[in-house]
């Protein structure tokens, strides 16, 4: 069975590629490098460059490879840009989605993969961690369109049997992020603090995050891939992190600590958040393995080793 990885040269996706090709599958990229890197693409993978929302590009690329099964991380992931630009995150993120959807019924892929987004989707949840029974409460673009594609999932699978699921990412964090694409605060904290900058804490600095490895994500996604579960999963560690508590564990790692700089609050800010993975534990034996202090220690390896530690920063 060969596997389509939409946004495979990005940062969730060159990991899962390097998973799946050491477990000897085909496995083809399709990636538009918008923020993903072609050195992040495994030689022994089939690259396709250009975009999700090319109906045309994408039909034959699933003809061409004889997919059988897609894993969609192609995506606009930024939330505060979706609201300055929505039109342009529902193109990439609904449309872009739909038109992979509707190519995988005509030509009869038997399974979807689709990276969700978890905290933010709940919003001000009166549970935490909270589980998927809690309702979804996006408030910002970028959510409301994770959770209008989870819709067309469930639809293309009660009106067409494509079999379908979604993964509720927490905060995903480790070794290739971007933190300038990605507006993941760990890789945005370390590249500062590698390449003397003074990070911004915005706020009281007490709101708090489950943070998990992109390792834990990789295996959620690949028992994702085998098994027929089929609906919405939490994927995180259901732990708590302040902002601080993170800046801390982080500023003992670099060469040279210092003080951050505090910001005004962002409005609309979520104050806690964490996803409980109990149904994903039952369902697709998976939880996560690595601790924040291990996993942050192997995320500031690779960016000092990939980046240095001068000020220049790529």
């Amino acid at each position: 069975m060969n596997i389509l990885v939409t946004g495979g040269a990005g940062f969730i996706g060159s990991h899962l590629v390097d998973h799946l090709v050491q477990q000897r599958r085909r496995v083809v990229v399709l990636d538009n490098f918008s923020t993903g890197r072609k050195q992040f693409v495994h030689p022994r993978a089939s690259l396709v460059r250009g975009s999700i929302t090319s109906s045309q590009l994408v039909s034959k690329t699933l003809q061409r490879y004889h997919i059988g099964t897609i894993v969609h991380l192609a995506a606009q992931k930024n939330a505060r840009y979706s609201v300055e630009q929505p039109l342009f995150d529902a193109d990439q993120n609904i449309i872009g989605s739909l038109t992979l959807l509707e190519a995988a019924r005509q030509q009869h892929v038997k399974r979807f993969v689709f990276a969700s987004t978890g905290g933010i989707m709940y919003g001000r949840a009166k549970q935490v961690p909270t589980p998927e029974t809690s309702p979804a409460q996006p408030q910002v673009p970028y959510a409301i369109a994770k959770r209008t594609v989870e819709q067309y999932l469930e639809f293309y699978q009660t009106v067409y049997g494509l079999s379908t699921i979604a993964l509720r990412l927490s905060n995903v964090y480790g070794p290739r992020q971007d933190p300038a694409g990605e507006a993941g605060v760990v890789a945005i904290f370390l590249s500062q603090l590698l390449t003397g900058k003074i990070p911004a804490i915005y706020g009281s600095g007490k709101q708090t995050r489950d943070y998990v490895f992109v390792a834990d994500v990789v295996t959620a996604l690949s028992q994702a891939i085998d098994k027929p579960a089929r609906g919405i999963y939490n994927i995180g560690t259901g732990k708590q992190t302040s902002v601080r508590q993170l800046y801390q564990q982080l500023n003992v790692l670099v060469p040279k600590p210092r003080s951050p700089r505090l910001a005004a609050a962002v409005p609309g800010d979520l104050a806690v958040s964490a996803l409980q993975a109990a149904t994903a534990r039952r369902r697709l034996a998976w939880q996560s393995s690595t601790t924040l202090s291990a996993g942050l220690q192997i995320t500031y390896r690779w960016f000092e080793q990939y980046y240095g530690s001068s000020a220049r920063y790529l």
